[in-house]
């Protein structure tokens, strides 16, 4: 379960119901935690708790989300890019079928067209959101 106090964090305004269909629409087996969390804060940012990489963090708004998934499909076809750590890396997950209930949260490089290399930060999108400075 994600602790979805706004202590800390600045969180946007909910998303429109219209928004929520097409990124579900777009992205078949898009992340149930993910998706909860976007449902209620269209987008936030903040700080993470000491000594947790990133050092900060800003998870997009359902446009971007969208425009980024579009835009960069061929190349980021196996992830989903939720947000930025604010300096050079994507948070991402990878799209993984359906029925795997478990995400793992990955950096990539922003500037890598096809990334090589991706590095596991969380166990799964709940583990790193309650790892957010509170």
């Amino acid at each position: 379960m994600i602790d979805l106090s706004n202590k800390g964090w600045s969180y946007n305004s909910p998303p429109s119901e219209p928004q929520i269909r097409r990124l579900k629409e777009l992205i078949p087996g898009f992340p149930e935690a993910v998706l909860a969390f976007l449902n209620k804060h269209n987008g936030a940012y903040g700080d993470m708790q000491p000594d947790i990489k990133p050092p900060c963090a800003k998870i997009y708004d359902v446009d971007t989300i969208i425009e980024i998934f579009e835009e960069h499909r061929p190349e980021l076809r196996h992830y989903l890019v939720f947000g930025t750590d604010l300096f050079d890396e994507y948070l991402a997950v990878r799209l993984q079928p359906e029925d795997s209930p478990v995400y793992s949260v990955l950096i990539l490089n922003i500037y890598e067209l096809e990334p090589t290399e991706e590095e596991v930060i969380f166990d799964s999108f709940c583990s790193f959101m309650n790892s957010r400075l509170l």
